[in-house]
């Protein structure tokens, strides 16, 4: 039987192999709607794009944002020195707009927290490194 030694004595079922499609709905809605523009900072997560820049960056761009809502997640493919291979976040608030650029997503066993966390955790991204480069451009956006 395929059981771990130490466990919650709620769990009895065996463990399954369960890949990250098999538990996750992709998000691509796209409203026009007011709420906040934001963006994922490595060290904050969610922040208001306003925080970062001094003036709306998002010209025509903005009819493309994803809308997200509370505890949906995105993923922000941009490599930084906390994060060498991206960051996770769950989105805290109601709703927001969000760039078109992240991979943004649901899990549909409600467990969004714990893959935000998971999903971020360095160890998560040794398993990434050998699957995915920089461009050529080494700007740290990875493929």
């Amino acid at each position: 039987m395929n059981v771990p030694k130490l466990r919650f004595k709620e769990f009895t079922d065996e463990w399954t192999f369960t890949t990250l499609k098999d538990v996750a709905i992709k998000v691509n809605r796209v409203e026009s709607n007011n709420s906040p523009i934001m963006m994922i900072s490595a060290e904050k997560g969610f922040i208001l794009q306003s925080q970062k820049y001094s003036k709306d960056m998002t010209g025509d761009s903005l009819k493309k944002y994803i809308t997200l809502y509370k505890n949906e997640l995105a993923y922000n493919h941009g490599a930084s020195k906390l994060r060498p291979y991206g960051s996770v976040f769950m989105l805290l608030e109601d709703k927001a707009r969000i760039p078109f650029v992240y991979h943004c997503f649901k899990i549909t066993n409600g467990y969004n927290k714990f893959f935000s966390y998971y999903l971020n955790r360095y160890s998560f991204g040794r398993l990434l490194k050998p699957l995915i480069s920089s461009t050529a451009r080494m700007d740290g956006l990875l493929n």
